[in-house]
């Protein structure tokens, strides 16, 4: 039986930065948390020579990550799993033998989406089509997996931002939300 092998892809600003990256990787971690809390992905690099840190990295890039296996149900056997896109909100160097970590969110940084609040009615509306809106409005892409797609007669976002009034409709309709 050949030794099970994972590694992962990243794409940092559409740019493969996989190689050039895999001598320093020290950890990766994923979370796929489940509705209501957003993804995240925290990267740590070997950073002795300084090289990242004077990169320019900033909050608010977007980053990209796959964790790909093989050999793992057996001999010959390739997976792929697509961790989704994130934005980087703590690029951070610290420690003597510096280290360079980048954490991110599945939540877009750049819009109105979580924190601005907003008043609107919907009327007669599928929560698909409300859901289609708001992430239209965000730029967010939109994946509806569910056959339950209720049209709702009248709801009110009241003072609200736009994921948190998803985030309730999708509850009290026995949808989950996945960022």
């Amino acid at each position: 039986m050949l030794a099970r092998c994972a590694s992962i892809q990243l794409i940092y600003e559409g740019k493969d930065i996989t190689k050039e990256i895999s001598k320093d990787l020290e950890s990766f971690s994923f979370t796929d948390n489940i509705s209501g809390v957003a993804d995240d992905v925290s990267i740590t690099l070997d950073d002795r020579d300084a090289k990242y840190i004077r990169d320019e990295t900033q909050l608010g890039d977007k980053i990209q990550a796959k964790i790909k296996t093989t050999n793992w149900r057996g001999d010959g056997d390739s997976q792929t799993l697509n961790c989704g896109s994130f934005v980087i909100d703590a690029p951070n160097s610290s420690g003597r033998h510096r280290r360079f970590s980048l954490n991110g969110v599945s939540i877009p940084s750049d819009t109105n989406f979580k924190d601005t609040p907003k008043d609107r009615i919907w009327k007669e509306a599928s929560i698909k089509k409300i859901a289609r809106t708001i992430a239209d409005n965000s730029n967010i892409s939109l994946v509806f997996e569910s056959k339950h797609n209720p049209v709702i007669q009248t709801v009110e976002q009241s003072k609200q931002s736009d994921m948190e009034f998803i985030q309730e409709v999708c509850k009290k309709n026995g949808l989950m939300l996945k960022i």
